[in-house]
């Protein structure tokens, strides 16, 4: 089955306005890191050591179950989506009724993908949105020193080892309150049904559970709801429909203590009728009381209260007319707590200084097990440092259905931040039921975002990031980030060469995250970098990933120091207009320091894109900034081109920094630009520049490495493999995820294919 969309007008607004793929649902891992029976070497692995072992059964989110309560249910991967067969994907028909550089034109349709079975699975794999971006097609005219290729079958190990068992769960499931996954087992070298696991239900049933999973309890459910409604009843205030509250916070008061038992929950009306909206100004913080569930979207009528279920955006607002007052958890909230159906208006100082307090919409101070749903965010005030979640020591939050922005901060806009906490991110993108995140990043539709506008004063410094997760101390559990819309900042300036403060997702201090399903997209400005990870752990999985424009530079994926496991990723570099394009563009940058540990990048599409102009594009590039000498670093059935700017390279290699393992990728030499003449650089070590594959062969640690026009379906939109493509069957199974972006099991034919997606034949 196939979904269509139609194809953009400019590459950058493409990824930003498509169609894409997307999968709310995950598989939490349990097999071995590698495919069956092709392990890596213990130097491959020495530096996960917060990833899980070969052989090892596991369920990663069970941690961060731990850490937010039964009531949220288990995280996890997002489990596999199985496009089936693609009718026009494969045979001899196929191949003579198509020239793989026919491209589509803008206006014409691009595949899309229906929902079958779970392939296999790997430890922390996830499945992945099945459209990158929408843009228009950009011809493949022939690659350079194209080779030929062995097509022997290759000998192929058991899909999973006997009796082993694994998390599961199914596409449109989000794990969160009554819903969880359940288990599979390995029987005769496959994976067997998956059972025992509880699926979102049609509707919620009263009964103190989160029985849709949408990270509200009971709503909708009128009986036991302390009330409040704009205005005054005509007898004295108790929260009963017929006299209700007419603050939040003599709402929270009540339902903290209702008659000493229990807390309960809050219903907060926006007027009269659904069609009615109101907003509750607080000149100070709101604080919400430990296990009370404090709930927008209601209607008051006639002591008749009844709810106007999930709007966008909610008809309740809480509007913050105080500097430092924002809706807070503090590190009393242990118990299961929520906050849902809400738009939230923050401060705005007219006069900024140094010393101004943060400007948040919600603070988790310390607090623990709770979760926002509904949640909008997305007024541009104006301060020092402005955020719309604002986690602190050692707090832990869930986020689901929500549109957070950044604001406008002078020093730091960021939409998302967790300094010493974790975060479980999960579907926040219009469409999660369907898969689809259609509206991506325009305003007002779901999705987490960095810096609104550009900021007053001096932005030389200023940070802006969708999500920034630091460390820090008291940490909980890694950060979960699945299924979500990831936007930039504009008009980001940004400081240092590597840029990493204007990272659209930001993970720093060792803060190790699991990211899944997501379409992450940079911002704007001088510099853009969608995806920046230092110094600790992290798998990066089944995302679409576009740095965006950034006139001084831009990078898909930055590897600071990071043991990062990048895996069946879409990853492009810079996308700026041929004017403009005259800066250094990278897919994947990679900085080696003294740190322990090596990044593992398997199977995924990197291009630097860049224009036609006078810049420097480059696919990879390796670097140390500290440090061994000895060379680090995997890359394994990886399509990566040179991008097209005037200097390019497919693979660059800088002082001290050597590939350890270059094995089976695809070093895709684009065509010159127009008029330029200039050769592509295939590998760039030391001081010899490889512009043969056979140069880049005979290179230590290079082996069986191919260069040739990959021939994607739709080159940049869909880069599906086209069934008369090189690099079919051609990829290794040593290291190699046992599924594709899509959940498809690899191999599909002889053996493993190069790139993100495996080619299904009908």
């Amino acid at each position: 089955m196939k979904r269509f969309c139609l194809v953009s007008t400019g590459l950058l607004l493409g990824f930003l306005s498509g169609c894409r793929e997307r999968n709310p649902a995950y598989i939490q891992d349990v097999v071995r890191h590698d495919a069956a029976g092709q392990a890596d070497t213990a130097a491959d692995v020495s530096g996960d050591t917060n990833l899980p072992p070969p052989d090892t059964v596991i369920l990663p989110a069970d941690v961060v179950e731990t850490a937010l309560g039964p009531d949220l249910g288990p995280d996890g991967p997002i489990p596999p989506i199985d496009l089936g067969n693609r009718a026009d994907a494969g045979g001899a028909d196929a191949r003579d009724a198509r020239d793989a550089r026919d491209i589509r034109q803008p206006g014409d349709d691009v595949p899309d993908a229906s929902f079958g079975d779970d392939g296999p699975r790997e430890a922390i794999d996830g499945g992945l949105p099945a459209d990158v971006i929408d843009a228009p097609a950009l011809p493949l005219d022939g690659g350079v020193d194209s080779v030929a290729l062995d097509t022997a079958p290759i000998d192929l190990a058991p899909l999973c080892p006997e009796h082993q068992t694994r998390g599961c769960s199914t596409p449109g499931n989000p794990l969160i309150g009554a819903c969880h996954a359940g288990t599979q087992t390995c029987t005769g070298g496959t994976w067997g049904a998956c059972t025992g696991e509880v699926l979102p239900g049609s509707a919620e049933l009263c009964n103190g559970v989160d029985d849709n999973c949408n990270g509200m309890t009971d709503e909708g459910c009128a009986a036991d709801c302390v009330v409040v409604a704009p205005g005054a009843g005509s007898g004295t205030p108790d929260g009963t429909p017929a006299n209700p509250f007419a603050t939040v916070a003599d709402g929270l008061a009540a339902a903290a203590g209702l008659d000493g038992g229990a807390p309960g929950r809050v219903c907060v009306a926006g007027g009269a009728t659904c069609a009615d909206s109101y907003t509750y100004a607080m000149g100070e913080t709101l604080t919400v009381p430990n296990g009370v569930r404090v709930q927008g979207n209601y209607a008051l009528n006639a002591s008749v209260l009844s709810y106007c279920g999930v709007t966008q955006p909610p008809t309740t607002t809480l509007q913050f007319t105080a500097a430092g007052a924002s809706v807070t958890f503090d590190d009393g909230v242990t118990a299961h707590t929520e906050l849902g159906g809400f738009v939230i208006e923050r401060f705005s100082q007219s006069v900024v200084s140094s010393s101004s307090l943060p400007i948040s919409a919600v603070t988790i101070a310390g607090g623990k097990n709770i979760s926002l749903s509904g949640i909008f965010v997305t007024d541009v005030p104006a301060g020092d440092t402005t955020y719309g979640v604002d986690v602190e020591s050692g707090g832990q939050v869930t986020i689901v259905g929500s549109a957070i922005g950044g604001g406008n901060g002078k020093a730091s806009a960021i939409g998302v931040y967790v300094n010493g906490g974790s975060v479980n991110l999960r579907g926040n993108c219009d469409g999660v039921a369907q898969g689809v995140c259609a509206t991506a990043c325009a305003v007002g539709t779901l999705g987490i975002r960095g810096r609104a506008g550009s900021s007053s004063g001096d932005a030389a410094a200023a940070d802006s990031s969708a999500v920034y997760v630091n460390a820090g101390p008291g940490s909980p559990a890694p950060s979960t980030i699945v299924g979500n819309m990831l936007c930039g900042g504009s008009a980001n300036a940004g400081s240092g060469s590597l840029g990493a403060n204007v990272a659209t997702l930001r993970c720093e201090g060792g803060a190790g995250a699991t990211v899944t399903g997501n379409d992450i997209a940079g911002g704007s400005g001088r510099l853009s970098l969608a995806v920046s990870l230092a110094s600790g752990p992290a798998v990066v999985e089944a995302n679409a990933i576009a740095a965006g424009c950034g006139t001084d530079g831009a990078f898909g994926v930055l590897l600071d120091g990071s043991s990062a496991r990048l895996r069946n990723n879409r990853i492009f570099g810079g996308d700026c207009a041929t004017a403009v394009a005259t800066g250094s563009y990278f897919g994947l940058r990679v900085v080696l320091t003294s740190g322990v540990g090596e990044p593992d990048v398997s199977s995924n599409d990197i291009d630097p894109w860049g224009g036609s102009g006078d810049c420097q594009s480059t696919g990879v590039a390796l670097e140390r900034s500290q440090g061994q000498t000895a060379p680090a670093g995997i890359f394994r059935n990886n399509i990566i081109a040179a991008g097209n700017c005037r200097t390019r390279t497919a693979i660059s290699e800088g002082a001290n920094a050597t590939v350890r393992i270059l094995e089976n990728n695809d070093l895709y030499a684009q065509p010159p630009s127009a008029g330029t003449g200039v050769a592509t650089v295939l590998f760039h070590r030391a001081s010899t520049d490889a512009t043969t594959i056979d140069q880049v062969n005979a290179l230590d640690g290079a082996a069986r490495n191919i260069s040739a026009n990959p021939r994607f379906m739709g080159y940049p939109s869909d880069l599906h493999l086209a069934a008369d493509s090189p690099c079919i069957d051609q990829g290794t199974p040593e290291g190699a995820p046992a599924i594709d972006a899509e959940g498809n099991a690899r191999p599909q034919g002889a053996g493993f294919d190069i790139g993100a997606y495996e080619l299904v034949s009908p």
